[in-house]
Parts: structure tokens; C-alpha cells; sequence
């Protein structure tokens, strides 16, 4: 790989990470976990390729902090996760990417989750009211 073109990983690399630290739908240990992925990924194919329990391990946090911030980064289309065969085994892949452009259109792309409505209601006779 040229050196301009390891220099341009790099400069992207750190405006990526700057995008996800100003994003406010992200929490402390969500962000630990995209920084690490950016941070291991080499630059000549573009991918990160470590477990996610090496991930947890080295990031400080849990294994469902992990995942959960995988999920969050995928749906939010700031990581493509791909599959790679080594030997017997198939290893995820996963690979930064910059939004689609500066209004934002990556975050709209969020799937809403059901509403969370704290339980049931309360029931109220017609006699009471």
C-alpha cells in the first residue's frame, strides 16, 4: 500500500472516531468498544478480526457490552460486519465506515425498538371516576 493512501486511513480513521464521540446516542463503553475496533484495524485490508471475548477482555467491559455495541454500531451503519473462514473456523470481520453524509443519514437509519411503557396500566372502574 502507498504511503498516501496509509496516511488517508488514518486521517479517516480519526474523523471517524470523532463522529461516534459526538454522537450522544452512544454511551462510555459502547464508544470503548467502536474506538477499539478503528484502533486494531490495519490499514492494508481495512478490517478488525478479534473475538469478541478479546475484545470485552481488552476494552475493560462485558461480553454483552460488546455485542450489544456491535449491534448498536451496525444499525446505526457506522460497521460492516463480514465472515471469514480460517481453517475450520469462521471469524467475524468488522470494518469502519464513514456516515453517509453530514446531515446524519446513517442515524436516521436506526430501527426504533418497541416502546417500553413500564408495565401495565392500571385498571380503573367506572365506578371511581
Amino acid at each position: 500500500m502507498a504511503k498516501n493512501n496509509i496516511d488517508s486511513f488514518y486521517t479517516e480513521r480519526g474523523a471517524w472516531t470523532d463522529y461516534v464521540c459526538d454522537r450522544l446516542d452512544f454511551t462510555h463503553a459502547q464508544f470503548r468498544v467502536a474506538y477499539f475496533i478503528a484502533s486494531k484495524t490495519n490499514p492494508r485490508d481495512g478490517y478488525m478480526w478479534y473475538s469478541v471475548k478479546r475484545i470485552a477482555r481488552e476494552s475493560g467491559v462485558s461480553l454483552k457490552t460488546v455485542t450489544d455495541a456491535i449491534e448498536h454500531l451496525d444499525r446505526c451503519r457506522l460497521i460492516t460486519i463480514g465472515k471469514r473462514k480460517e481453517g475450520r473456523q469462521t471469524v467475524n470481520t468488522y470494518a469502519w465506515r464513514m456516515p453517509l453524509d453530514a446531515s446524519d443519514q446513517a442515524f436516521k437509519a436506526v430501527k426504533k425498538g418497541r416502546r417500553k411503557t413500564g408495565g401495565r396500566a392500571r385498571r380503573v372502574s367506572l365506578d371511581e371516576t
